[in-house]
Formats: C-alpha cells, structure tokens, sequence
C-alpha cells in the first residue's frame, strides 16, 4: 500500500501499488520491507520483497503522473531478504542495496534506460539485516550495514560496516566502523561528508 497526505495533515489516502500471491504457508506475507523514494520528477517509486511461489524476489513499483502504478522484479534469485534501502539521483537512476542469493550477499542495483545491472558489495560476506544507502552530488553510493561477527562470547553479533562506490571506476571499499551496530541509517552532506547512526552495546 502507498499513503499520501495534502499538506494541511488533515487526510490521508491509500492505493494499492502491487498485489501479489498468497504467503507460502510459514506465516510469510504476500510482500514485505517496503522502501520509498521520489524521482527528480516526484514520481513516487516502491521497492519491496515479495514471496513469488518458488521463494523471495525484489520489485520495483513506480507510480505514474496518471495515477497508475507500473511494476518490474529487480531480481528473480529466489532467495532475496531483509529490508531492501532505495535512492534515486539528480539524473534519474535507481540506486537499490539488498541482501540477497545463497549464501545471502549483499547487492547494489542500479536501473538506467529501464535497465537493472546488480553488483555484489561484499561477496565474502554476509551482511545482517540492516542496510541504509545515500548518494553524494558526485554521484558515489555509500552504503551502511550490519555484518555478523563473532563476539568475545562466541555468539553471533551485528558488526557495523560501510561500503562505497567510486561513480567513476564502478569499484567498492569497505571498511569496519564498529564492532557492534545495528538499526543503522546514513546521510551524506554537500561537502561529501558521512554520518552514520546506528545501536550500541558494550
């Protein structure tokens, strides 16, 4: 569902972006983890998993100036999770981050000329949940997420990592911000400057 209020707060109303199947029986829904996001033009764009019969995919939905809603699937895997993050530049393109594929990724896919291209980010990690992506106004993606590591009690714990992508050569790099971090979220300033928060725990 998307939801729209004028600008006096008074009223609200709702349309209907996607219908998708039925869950799959084990208490997953149709469609899940919406992101939103508006285009240069106030295009309003839904990215969302979605439970698709033979496992998960990720959908792009994109509301036109008629009031129609026009969709697409990101990716097909089978096997994408989690809360996807979605960002759209000053040219129009589709940034999205989602973990995704067996074993879970985490991937970058951008839409130009109503073409999808994915990269994986990490591929010898495997990111938490939480992911939270910004673009700069030179047009490189950064990206925040969680990633499992191992505490000093031998347990599984969401470490806190970054990632970002040159525009001009297309490549990634990463690095640790924190041992322990989750409900992450970014922004990123005019001067190129990232802040990040996120949960902490000793």
């Amino acid at each position: 569902e998307s939801a729209s209020s004028d600008n006096d707060r008074l009223s609200w109303a709702t349309e209907t972006a996607e219908v998708g199947p039925t869950g799959d029986g084990n208490a997953r829904p149709a469609g899940w983890a919406p992101a939103i996001a508006l285009s240069p033009s106030e295009a309003v764009h839904v990215l969302h998993a979605r439970y698709d019969g033979d496992g998960t995919v990720l959908r792009h939905a994109e509301r036109g100036s008629d009031g129609t809603w026009s969709w697409e699937t990101v990716d097909d895997d089978g096997s994408t999770e989690f809360h996807p993050a979605l960002a759209i530049d000053a040219a129009g393109t589709i940034h999205a981050v989602y973990r995704n594929g067996t074993p879970a990724m985490l991937t970058y896919a951008s839409r130009v000329g109503g073409v999808w291209s994915k990269q994986v980010i990490a591929p010898s990690e495997v990111p938490a949940q939480g992911a939270a992506l910004a673009l700069d106004r030179s047009g490189n993606v950064h990206v925040a997420f969680e990633h499992p590591v191992t505490n000093r009690q031998w347990e599984t714990a969401p470490g806190l990592r970054y990632a970002r992508r040159d525009a001009a050569e297309g490549s990634w790099a990463l690095e640790t911000i924190d041992s322990f971090g989750t409900g992450v979220d970014l922004v990123v300033d005019d001067t190129g400057s990232v802040a990040v928060s996120y949960l902490q725990s000793d």
